[in-house]
């Protein structure tokens, strides 16, 4: 196979001001992305499992990923670029590529991604618990746990909340992981 005929995804990576850079990533190294999101979410399944399988796809347009429900199925859309990133950091150092998961399962687990969406802070905080518990349940230290997080807007969105909320959220779920996996109930913020 020719080097243009193993290139299968072109993605455009937002550079500074208006200016974009393409990146490359031949066929192999997808599959193998895709392999490793799918041992994470595996992984992340054995401690906070859902009713349905979750099925994985690379998505260019998110920072990292999405949780988001097609045909009747959960999904969880990744940044292969954002991965691929992950990936080059020692195995047992890879907590944001499990945190991120974890939270994108946190909001399935959650019905965020059913009948009439739950949006904003409280969903987000309430995953991030969620991931704070996973986290704990699979090793990670309170500083790992919360390392994602940690490059989190200081403000937040109108979506998403400002970073110190974030990384309470996940110390809570961090410090009593039976409390949040157990629950179905909104975040109190």
């Amino acid at each position: 196979m020719t080097g243009l005929r193993a290139l299968i995804l072109v993605v455009l990576v937002a550079g500074s001001g208006t200016a974009a850079s393409a990146q490359l990533i031949a066929q192999g190294e997808l599959t193998r992305i895709e392999a490793d999101v799918r041992a994470v979410a595996d992984a992340v399944l054995t401690v906070m499992p859902m009713d349905e399988p979750v099925r994985l796809e690379a998505k260019t347009w998110v920072t990292n990923a999405v949780a988001y429900r097609r045909d009747d199925a959960a999904w969880i859309g990744f940044n292969p670029l954002w991965v691929q990133g992950m990936l080059t950091r020692p195995e047992g150092d890879r907590w944001p590529l499990i945190a991120v998961v974890a939270h994108e399962i946190g909001h399935h687990v959650a019905g965020d991604t059913r009948g009439p969406v739950r949006r904003g802070h409280a969903a987000e905080l309430f995953a991030d618990a969620r991931a704070g518990a996973v986290l704990r349940r699979m090793g990670a230290r309170l500083p790992q746990a919360q390392e994602l997080w940690r490059d989190f807007a200081v403000r937040g969105s109108e979506t998403h909340p400002p970073r110190a909320a974030r990384l309470d959220a996940v110390e809570r779920g961090w410090t009593e992981p039976g409390a949040w996996l157990d629950r179905s109930d909104a975040f109190n913020e």
